[in-house]
């Protein structure tokens, strides 16, 4: 019985102590002009010291007044089945529960809150920055996105007598990682030019994230299309669709795993049937200047001189040589081909009133083609050979090729609704590596 009374003392003490945790935030001392005519004396004064010392004491404080907070989730690194079927209970979920009300306030939270605006960019010199005719370098970006916001998980629940002011000032913290589920979303325009060559970039995507204490799951989906002004450095359009569903584990309160299956898609570029016809029925001498073309309009295995319908360079070449991008709704068009993959993901991330860094990396082992369209030949009338199925571009679809992705997110506020913020993202998809980097101001709506 005294161990009892001895253990609930010890709680009710530790409750107590926690309670009494007070962080006195400083304020930063006004400029007094008179006793401080410049601002690097300011700068160098007693008082602005004393400030940032007096800064870091408080930081510490809110650490250590985190740390005793028992609502945080204790690390575990292995995940338990019987706690995973113990949370994920889809017996209790039941749609004809839902009003209309309910689904116009899911709507409201998941899509219309919490909307941020970005711009960024740089300019630069290229790399022969001693060659004046080549232009500057430069990135502009725009973005829109929406963060997660149907419920808080992490914040702390009123445990220990915190007073109103505290803990609804926890319960409107933004988390610019997983925190948070809901449904967050994010689009993207990029102007580029690196070393005179100049592209367009466009980026769509979105994810329902849901918690449920230790485990979740979400649903995504990514778009990225990639258009090249000298398309004939570049290859094809770089365009990829991926989407997925993936299982999360929540090693601690800033610590994501995740597990799931992903779905990729990107086009290459195919003849048409129209063309694949009119290309089998020609005929060109290739030994002759001229190169007249020659079309079996009678399907009878000649050609004759009132079947000349052009020259090579007129008829053909512009087809054949083109990039695709010009032809797309002319003589070629776009074939799908899928990638499924499992998808095993890292997620690290944290945020202060001061702060804020998201980092994640993404491993697709073990790709397979879902749906690849078979490559095959057609030959012309005088034995001149093509494929069907047109690959102008390096990038198509690359058996064993180790996939990645990952990026960085992290900044300085600058108030409630500005911050500071520099974001990159780097990938490797059917071979090719990628990366882009941009620094920016971020503004909350």
């Amino acid at each position: 019985m005294r161990k009892i009374i001895l253990l609930l003392f010890c709680a009710l003490l530790t409750q107590t102590t926690f309670s009494q945790i007070k962080c006195d935030k400083p304020e930063f001392p006004k400029w007094d002009k008179e006793c401080y005519p410049h601002i690097g004396a300011f700068v160098q004064s007693q008082e602005v010291k004393a400030y940032f010392t007096s800064l870091k004491d408080y930081l510490v404080c809110q650490q250590v007044k985190a740390r005793a907070d028992t609502n945080q989730l204790p690390t575990r690194y292995k995940p338990s089945l019987a706690e995973f079927k113990k949370e994920i209970n889809f017996d209790k979920i039941n749609l004809k529960d839902i009003t209309r009300e309910d689904a116009i306030k899911w709507t409201k939270d998941n899509v219309l809150t919490n909307i941020e605006l970005s711009f960024g960019g740089f300019i630069s010199r290229p790399k022969d920055f001693a060659d004046l005719t080549i232009p500057d370098d430069y990135v502009y970006s725009f973005g829109i996105k929406k963060k997660a916001s149907d419920q808080c998980v992490t914040c702390p629940q009123n445990l220990f007598g915190r007073d109103d002011e505290e803990l609804k000032k926890d319960e409107s913290k933004d988390s610019y990682a997983f925190n948070k589920q809901g449904m967050e979303y994010k689009i993207t325009w990029d102007w580029i030019r690196n070393d005179g060559r100049e592209y367009s970039e466009s980026r769509q995507y979105i994810r329902y994230t849901k918690i449920f204490t230790r485990y979740g799951f979400w649903i995504e989906a990514d778009h990225k299309n990639r258009v090249n002004a000298l398309i004939e450095d570049y290859g094809s359009n770089q365009e990829f669709a991926k989407g997925g569903i993936r299982l999360m584990y929540r090693v601690n309160n800033n610590v994501n795993l995740t597990v799931g299956y992903n779905v990729r898609a990107t086009p290459w570029a195919a003849y048409t049937d129209e063309f694949i016809g009119f290309f089998e029925n020609t005929y060109w001498d290739t030994t002759s200047a001229a190169q007249n073309v020659f079309y079996d309009f009678d399907n009878n295995g000649e050609w004759a001189n009132d079947e000349l319908v052009g020259t090579y360079t007129e008829i053909l070449n512009p087809v054949l040589t083109e990039p695709y991008i010009t032809n797309e709704y002319n003589a070629k068009r776009r074939l799908w081909a899928y990638t499924g993959s499992p998808v095993i993901g890292l997620d690290v991330f944290n945020e202060s009133e001061y702060y804020f860094f998201n980092v994640w990396i993404n491993f697709y082992p073990q790709q397979t083609d879902l749906k690849v369209p078979s490559i095959k030949t057609v030959t012309s009338g005088n034995g001149e050979e093509i494929k069907a199925f047109g690959m102008e571009a390096d990038w198509a679809p690359t058996d064993n090729v180790f996939e990645y992705d990952g990026g960085l997110e992290a900044g300085i506020k600058l108030g409630k609704k500005f911050s500071f913020a520099i974001s990159g993202e780097i990938s490797n998809y059917y071979g090719v590596q990628d990366y882009k980097t941009t620094f920016g101001i971020k503004y909350k709506l």
